[in-house]
């Protein structure tokens, strides 16, 4: 275990209640109160299984107990006056300078157990403290940025794994669309037969036409060959009747 996934559930305890006096439910400092410190007393138990976890945790502590308090005293108005803070209680100056003091200590040691303390600091800075660095945010968001280098090597980024794994879960990774290229290939084809077909039966109908109107030319042709030798026998007929 890290030790910042030790006292991650007590930096999510103070972020819901926040959340709450945000929405404005009705909150009851003592019971709060008693969960944070219960919390606590949790991560100090987990931590004392491992002797560079505590170490490591008894470092950061002071830290977490000014967050808490800060955080708490400023979430509404009227909490700072009924309030009692937990820092005094374990023997920790409940001003903001006991953060900023961690944080360039951390910064300063170069081993490998002050990176994860910085991992914890960050989160802490980076969630907000009321007052911290004089209330200004862009010295905080510097102090970050001095930080967050510190950290890459705790990140382990793996680049071809998937975000969200659940996402890929039970999906129906049948093909349930034609191909484009099929289909066009068979609108295509379809297409040409149709143009054969249409241009064959122009043809054809053409050429039943064509025959059908030199028959009737012929026949009309013939009919009136047929007509002028009737009428020149007629002519000459009457010609010879009329020398008589």
């Amino acid at each position: 275990m890290t030790l910042l996934e030790l006292v991650e559930p007590v930096l999510q305890q103070v972020c819901r209640l926040n959340r709450l006096a945000r929405k404005g439910a009705a909150i009851d400092l003592t019971v709060v109160r008693s969960e944070l410190k219960s919390g606590l007393n949790d991560a100090r138990a987990r931590a004392a299984a491992d002797p560079e976890v505590m170490r490591g945790f008894e470092t950061v502590e002071p830290s977490i107990l000014v967050f808490i308090d800060a955080s708490v005293r400023s979430m509404r108005a009227g909490f700072a006056g009924v309030w009692k803070p937990l820092a005094p209680e374990r023997g920790v100056d409940s001003s903001v300078k006991v953060i900023e003091e961690a944080v360039e200590k951390a910064l300063a040691d170069t081993s490998a157990g002050s990176t994860e303390r910085l991992a914890v600091l960050a989160e802490v800075v980076g969630l907000g403290v009321p007052g911290i660095y004089g209330s200004n945010r862009e010295a905080g968001a510097k102090k970050l940025a001095e930080i967050l280098p510190r950290l890459s090597a705790l990140a382990e980024i793996d680049q071809t794994e998937r975000v969200c794994p659940e996402a890929y879960r039970n999906v129906d990774t049948r093909k349930l669309t034609l191909p484009p290229v099929r289909s066009l290939t068979s609108v295509a084809i379809a297409a040409v037969g149709m143009i054969v077909v249409v241009v064959t039966a122009y043809f054809m109908l053409f050429a039943r036409a064509s025959g059908d109107l030199r028959s009737t030319l012929q026949q009309i042709k013939d009919s009136g060959g047929g007509g002028g030798t009737t009428a020149s026998a007629s002519g000459a007929a009457t010609t010879e009747g009329g020398a008589k």
